[in-house]
């Protein structure tokens, strides 16, 4: 399995909330078991150059992409973006 910039896209869309003034995101993997999502923080970072790392919330895993990374993956998945409804999830004019 190989995780491209176009299947994170898709992923971030379906799954993800961005949070630009304090730049990070997250990635909702509570269906995930915390070994699948550390597998998942793996492929980011493999593949894609991504750093990301399991938090917990409500004792459900949740994959945290930090500030250190998050301009580089909007940056990743910026142009696979097909919609213009999904456009406000990479918008980093707020970012503080």
């Amino acid at each position: 399995m190989v995780l491209t910039p176009l299947t994170a896209c898709m992923w971030y869309m379906e799954d993800g909330s961005c949070y630009p003034r304090d730049a990070n995101a997250h990635l909702c993997t509570q269906g995930f078991t915390t070994e699948e999502c550390h597998f998942l923080t793996e492929r980011l970072n493999k593949d894609l150059s991504i750093k990301s790392r399991v938090v917990h919330k409500k004792d459900k895993p949740l994959i945290f992409i930090g500030s250190n990374a998050y301009f580089d993956f909007i940056n990743t998945i910026k142009p696979e973006i097909r919609w213009k409804c999904f456009q406000y999830k990479v918008d980093t004019a707020t970012y503080s």
